[in-house]
């Protein structure tokens, strides 16, 4: 049990540390290109994909944000996968519950920030 233990873990730790180095070198980038090309702070209009596409700065760093957000999320993911192939129900149950919440909590947040104008 405690080489699965051990398992878990380093798998875990995996997931934080290189969900945190592409956000933060995403960050970076979009920080950089803001110095190199002088752009705007804000987001001009125009979907997401095609500003990046673009090199738009501001776009970058909301992806790295974005990213460094979910970095989080994918943790509990490969936690659950990890708890449900060990055969721990209850940490299984846990893991989703959690998870759960916190997609009704974005979905939420996503519903009534354009309510208030976010």
């Amino acid at each position: 049990m405690k080489r699965a233990d051990d398992e878990l873990a380093r798998w875990v730790s995996g997931v934080l540390a290189i969900g945190t180095a592409v956000a933060i070198a995403t960050v970076a980038l979009g920080v950089a290109l803001t110095l190199l090309l002088g752009g705007a702070a804000g987001q001009t209009a125009g979907g997401l994909v095609a500003q990046i596409m673009a090199l738009k700065p501001a776009s970058i760093v909301s992806v790295g944000l974005l990213l460094l957000a979910l970095t989080p999320a994918a943790e509990l993911v490969v936690a659950l996968i990890a708890f449900a192939r060990r055969g721990e129900h209850r940490y299984t149950l846990i893991a989703s519950v959690v998870l759960s919440l916190l997609a009704v909590g974005v979905v939420a947040a996503s519903l009534f920030s354009h309510g208030v104008g976010g």
